[in-house]
């Protein structure tokens, strides 16, 4: 947030409550530090659980999972500013319980692939923010 030119940090947690995602921010309520629900504007995307989750800028991406027990490409994204789901490009595979990072503009997402045969040939890759585009990543 620092990035954005926030005045404030912002955490945010979501938990997996009575079988549905539940988004909280770190919030002071009587003085004292507590989980404070967001209230969305939008319902909450389908990935299921096994998603990975990245901040980059002023939006969380919610990437892969499972949605209905299989393996997903999908990506949602939460712009924390106006607690909003959109949907982003698909990833080249499915992917469950993979690793992600943000690193200069570019989201990279690592392992994960459901089926073996796509594990050696498309264990991770990048999505350029600017240009809205996957790419695998060099074996």
């Amino acid at each position: 947030r620092s990035h954005i030119g926030a005045t404030e940090p912002r955490l945010y947690v979501c938990l997996w409550l009575l079988n549905k995602h539940r988004w909280f921010t770190l919030g002071e309520i009587e003085g004292e530090l507590s989980l404070v629900p967001v209230r969305l504007s939008s319902s909450h995307p389908p990935t299921g659980l096994n998603s990975t989750t990245v901040a980059a800028g002023s939006d969380i991406y919610k990437i892969g999972g499972t949605i209905k027990g299989k393996g997903s490409r999908a990506v949602f994204v939460l712009d924390c500013q106006t607690h909003r789901w959109r949907r982003a490009p698909k990833m080249k595979v499915s992917r469950v319980g993979a690793k992600s990072w943000f690193l200069d503009g570019k989201i990279y997402v690592i392992g994960g692939c459901v089926k073996r045969e796509e594990e050696s040939m498309n264990w991770g890759e990048v999505f350029d923010l600017k240009t809205q585009t996957w790419k695998p990543l060099p074996s």
